[in-house]
């Protein structure tokens, strides 16, 4: 059973009902997984629209997980999200999104690579 845990200096000055949903999901997924999970990015550093400022979007550390691991680690994180049975996750834009919420791997193969979860632009969660 892992457990979700936060990297030193992580800020979560807001959370939207979204980010909270998030959240819930990275935990969900962590319990269930052999292996610990580090969200990396909150609400820092980010310039005042962006999705991680509004509290709507998290980075959770993958550079340590194989490959399998990642691509599982993203289709859990969005499976976790579904509102209902319809909104299956699919393939788009390099990652997977359901109707609400959008996931993929950034900066693959690099020491800052990192599982992006947010609230897809131009929705409004709930």
């Amino acid at each position: 059973m892992g457990v979700l845990w936060t990297k030193p200096g992580v800020q979560f000055a807001q959370i939207a009902p979204g980010g909270f949903r998030i959240l819930a999901a990275l935990d969900a997924v962590a319990r269930a997984a052999p292996f610990d999970l580090v969200i990396t990015c909150g609400t820092d550093g980010h310039p005042p629209t962006d999705p991680h400022t509004l509290g709507k979007a998290y980075d959770v550390r993958t550079h340590d997980l194989t490959e399998d691991q990642k691509t599982a680690l993203v289709r859990d994180v969005l499976l976790a999200l579904q509102t209902d049975a319809t909104d299956a996750p699919v393939e788009t834009s390099g990652g997977l999104a359901t109707k609400t919420f959008f996931g993929w791997i950034e900066h693959p193969g690099e020491l800052t690579e990192h599982c992006h979860v947010q609230v897809r632009k131009g929705i409004t969660f709930p």
